[in-house]
């Protein structure tokens, strides 16, 4: 295994002490605890165009029982398999005696840097990282009989995949108004079709974030029960020439629509809530 200094290695790196070594591919591992699955297409495509001179060292730890454990750069070592050099070595940005939970906290940190973020994979991490907040944000949600979609598996009834807006609502408001909201979903509408969706969420963390002085959860929900998830998205329409109800647009146009069934709540907008829906 040869070990070099002068190979350049990926932006956002952190300055820790590493080597830079050129691993044979047969002994990297990698975690599913943290790490997302990867996509054929972008493989295919590293594959096809392959060039070794180009291609960015991996980012390795290797734990104290001596094993080699990517952090960064699957796609990138699915594509060497997948051109069947079994013996090929591949240079690895090395560090050295870390164990799991590190390597979660590390992936997080190199992927959120990245333009378009992961989310499920970087939630997936916290977890694997034993990061508190998030292991509370799963508890929260499994209180209520839901779970958190970290394998991006197809939108359920029952599952959130918008980790990135419930870990944004508990950041913002804490444990108790995340409860509070997905109390709010569970009791109107379990089980019904997008009520779990992003909109949905944002629409009713409005809601509560914009009334919270004459919010009741009672009358929200007997009110919410005599109407479905889709009728509130079909009414929330109204309120944008948008084709869809994504990011805090939809939020918005779903509030606004939810307090049209309250005659009494009027649509409105204090300087505490339009920050909270800006950090959205």
């Amino acid at each position: 295994m040869g070990v070099a200094r002068n190979q350049p290695v990926p932006d956002g790196v952190p300055d820790e002490p590493y080597t830079v070594e050129k691993l044979p591919q047969h002994l990297l591992n990698v975690d599913l605890s943290y790490q997302h699955h990867h996509r054929p297409q972008q493989v295919a495509e590293i594959a096809e165009g392959f060039d070794e001179y180009k291609l960015q060292p991996l980012v390795v730890n290797r734990r104290p029982d001596g094993t080699y454990w990517v952090i960064d750069g699957r796609h990138r070592l699915e594509a060497i398999r997948r051109r069947g050099d079994l013996r090929r070595e591949v240079w690895c940005v090395v560090y050295d005696g870390h164990d799991r939970p590190w390597e979660a906290r590390m992936f997080e940190l190199l992927y959120s840097l990245q333009k378009r973020k992961p989310y499920q994979a970087l939630f997936a991490a916290r977890l694997a990282a034993d990061d508190p907040a998030a292991h509370e944000i799963v508890d929260i949600l499994a209180r209520y009989a839901y779970e958190a979609n970290i394998d991006n598996r197809r939108e359920s009834p029952t599952a959130f995949t918008g980790l990135h807006t419930v870990s944004t609502i508990y950041d913002l408001g804490g444990a108790e108004h995340l409860r509070t909201v997905i109390e709010c979903i569970h009791d109107a509408w379990y089980g019904m079709e997008k009520s779990t969706s992003t909109p949905i969420l944002l629409g009713v963390h409005f809601t509560i974030g914009a009334h919270i002085d004459q919010f009741n959860t009672r009358k929200f929900v007997r009110r919410m029960r005599e109407v479905t998830p889709l009728a509130v998205i079909r009414k929330a329409r109204e309120f944008t020439t948008a084709m869809s109800l994504n990011g805090t647009n939809g939020g918005y146009c779903i509030y606004r629509a939810i307090v049209t069934y309250f005659p009494r709540i009027c649509w409105r907008i204090t300087p505490e809530f339009r920050g909270v829906a800006h950090r959205l």
